[in-house]
């Protein structure tokens, strides 16, 4: 066993793994166990951290620990934490020596950044997908296809009429790219359109489109006439169609700036 490279654990009922029991495997370069019943702390791994170059964990929920724990393995190249609910960590401590050779990265949303992570304040986003945006600059194969919100236990978290005909309060977070300029902004979740039947009963029917946030632009703005120029003005535009309810608003208003929203809409 000294000498394996390549081990793949399935999910069996009969028999339980534990991190702590592979620390001995020193040739090991991959290790798949993608939703087995595999236990323990990834810090167990550790003994590995000059032969591991892939890491497969996704869905393995009885996985604990911080996920730099894994930062100085000099030859990983895939990590594949998703959905590993006991995974923890924050992506803005990754330095530039960190995962030095990663090509491919999956975080659960237990990690700050992670994929579908909840965001306690408002405050600290900007941060967050700063650092995901330099991640993706160095990991080009990251997908910023990914979205994020503010927890409805945040302190800024309030409730709403989701039947109300404004938009609902944009809690949302994801990229945006026009061209070759990336960025992120808040947006609103789309919302049932409200119709009466014959019998005067409600029924949901197609979503309408939720609202949008200003961006919040990571790059600067390309030259005019460089490459890709004419496609940036074209999608930039596309974007600009979708702020209206939210024009000027970088981040999610208040509560109070909410109701005075819809106050203005209601009269306009």
């Amino acid at each position: 066993l000294s000498l394996l490279q390549k081990l793949t654990i399935v999910s069996m009922d009969c028999f339980k793994w534990d991190v702590f029991m592979l620390s001995g495997l020193l040739s090991l370069r991959e290790l798949h166990c993608e939703g087995s019943c595999v236990e323990g702390n990834i810090k167990d791994l550790r003994a590995l951290n000059d032969t591991l170059e892939k890491l497969n964990m996704h869905n393995c929920r009885g996985i604990e620990g911080d996920f730099m724990t894994l930062s100085d393995f000099r030859r990983l190249k895939m990590l594949d934490l998703g959905g590993a609910s006991g995974i923890i960590g924050d992506v803005r401590e990754i330095l530039t020596d960190d995962f030095q050779v990663l090509e491919e990265l999956h975080l659960p949303n237990g990690v700050v950044g992670g994929k579908d992570h909840q965001f306690q304040l408002i405050s600290e986003v900007a941060d967050v997908m700063l650092a995901l945006h330099r991640l993706q600059q160095r990991i080009p194969t990251i997908s910023r296809d990914c979205y994020w919100e503010l927890a409805a236990a945040s302190p800024e978290w309030y409730d709403f009429d989701e039947y109300d005909r404004y938009p609902a309060p944009p809690f949302i977070i994801s990229f945006v790219q026009a061209g070759p300029r990336v960025g992120w902004r808040w947006l609103s979740p789309s919302r049932p359109r409200i119709r009466f039947n014959r019998a005067r009963m409600r029924v949901d029917t197609q979503s309408d489109r939720g609202g949008s946030c200003e961006v919040n632009w990571l790059d600067k703005e390309p030259v005019r006439r460089s490459i890709g120029y004419t496609t940036y003005i074209q999608e930039m535009q596309s974007i600009e169609k979708e702020i209206d309810f939210y024009k000027g608003y970088y981040r999610p208003p208040t509560a109070d700036e909410y109701t005075q929203l819809c106050k203005k809409a209601n009269t306009d």
